[in-house]
């Protein structure tokens, strides 16, 4: 249950992250960081006319790129985090005992193909 409320509640938060991220980047590189005020959403504003200018375009398109590697890099390593975790076979902190490896059929006697 718990990863499903994480999934809920962390889309929307990594979106609106998002928007807010690539707010403040346009503001910043179009020299008009003032307006940068409650609910941050001044890209989702300024998208629709990101064909005005070439300008514009690159202010638009530039901004938005950069919270989408830092996005992606999280999810990549979410996901590399996630591939890697292995159950632990004998304990969580330490190697097996002899008598460990023994119960369990292990043995560390070395035998010729």
């Amino acid at each position: 249950m718990r990863p499903l409320a994480a999934i809920i509640l962390g889309l929307p938060a990594t979106a609106y992250g998002w928007v807010v991220a690539a707010s403040a980047i346009y503001l910043t590189a179009t020299d008009k960081f003032d307006l940068f005020q409650f609910p941050y959403l001044q890209w989702i504003q300024a998208a629709p006319y990101w064909r005005l200018t070439p300008w514009m375009t690159a202010y638009v398109i530039g901004s938005a790129v950069i919270p989408t590697l830092a996005v992606a890099l999280c999810l990549f390593g979410m996901v590399r985090h996630r591939r890697n975790r292995q159950p632990a076979v004998y304990g969580e902190t330490q190697w097996a005992t002899p008598q460990q490896r023994s119960a369990n059929g292990i043995s560390s006697k070395r035998r010729p193909f």
